[in-house]
């Protein structure tokens, strides 16, 4: 079914783009200060130079800083579950341009890194029909193939790894939990439930509260360092059509019409290398991309106490790398 094949996907954001470093990275900016901080971590490497145009690369490199008041070190001390993706997901890619090949060909290489499962999460595929024929891999579930080659093209796929999630602290009115105030104004806590059919009959009913920020998924958990913090997933609003993009593979016929698939996709991002038989290869970053003003916005725990904290623009499709 639809929703089959969606819960599928979503599954797939939830590997690829749930990972963060928000506890980790405000636990030792608070211990180590900005400056020491800031040499351990750089947010720019200048030794690995991003695969951009030129003419980016000659931008000053903003060096953005930001920190908590309150110190919350000691609420982390101990590992808790946050039901994050394994730490190894990740994968490889790239493209060899004609000249740099023996026999005048385009290589595209491309290596996968998903957890290994049974059923296996990549299956070997090949779709043939009067106007298409094309051979790579799917998803059991998703009805068009992910990475794969037809008769004119080939396009390879990897992980972006973008921070695609931020952390808000909300600040109560009193120990109730109900209500909050955002630029100065109250709100109160709204609740979204689900309904979820058990198969023989019955119904299950659970419920999240939610906040102008995100989802409270640890708000019943007193004990959890995270009870009062709201998430925000950018995954759970997707900007584009996946599926609408992969089904344009077959009609690929030019760089031009690369650009175009790849501004169909938003998540999870992607890095998308491309080869076609004329000779051409190409990399692009697909996916909601968060518009951040400094480097640094989003890898700390951040106030939710005013709407100017939250990252709601997205980079443009035709800025992206």
């Amino acid at each position: 079914t639809r929703e089959n094949t969606a819960s599928i996907m979503s599954f797939l954001s939830h590997q690829l783009t749930l990972r963060h470093f928000d506890i980790e990275a405000t636990e030792a900016f608070e211990k180590l200060g900005p400056e020491i901080f800031f040499q351990l971590f750089p947010t720019y490497f200048e030794d690995i130079p991003p695969v951009v145009p030129d003419e980016w690369n000659q931008s000053p490199v903003l060096k953005g800083s930001t920190a908590r008041k309150e110190k919350q070190s000691e609420r982390f001390s101990e590992k808790k579950r946050f039901n994050l993706p394994p730490p190894g997901l990740g994968s490889n890619n790239w493209a060899i341009a004609p000249n740099r090949t023996e026999d005048g060909s385009v290589f595209i290489a491309n290596d996968p890194h998903l957890p290994l499962t049974l059923p296996a999460i990549w299956y070997e595929c090949h779709i043939v029909t009067p106007e298409i024929s094309q051979y790579g891999f799917s998803i059991p579930g998703v009805p068009l193939i992910y990475l794969g080659i037809n008769r004119d093209n080939a396009i390879a796929t990897t992980n972006v790894g973008m921070d695609y999630l931020d952390y808000y602290e909300i600040r109560w009115q009193d120990e109730s939990r109900t209500t909050y105030m955002v630029d100065g104004n109250e709100y109160d806590l709204q609740w979204r439930v689900e309904v979820i059919p058990v198969r023989g009959g019955g119904l299950v009913f659970d419920s999240m509260p939610v906040t102008p920020f995100g989802h409270m998924p640890f708000y019943d958990e007193k004990e959890h360092p995270l009870t009062n913090f709201a998430v925000k997933w950018r995954a759970i609003d997707p900007q584009g059509d996946q599926l609408e993009a992969l089904s344009h593979h077959h009609k690929i016929q030019s760089v031009e019409d690369f650009t175009d698939m790849a501004g169909l996709l938003s998540d999870p991002p992607q890095n998308l290398v491309y080869g076609d038989k004329n000779g051409n290869i190409a990399l692009v970053v697909t996916g909601n991309l968060p518009l951040r003003q400094t480097p640094s916005d989003g890898a700390f725990f951040m106030e939710g106490n005013s709407l100017e904290n939250l990252f709601l623009e997205s980079i443009p499709v035709e800025h992206r790398p």
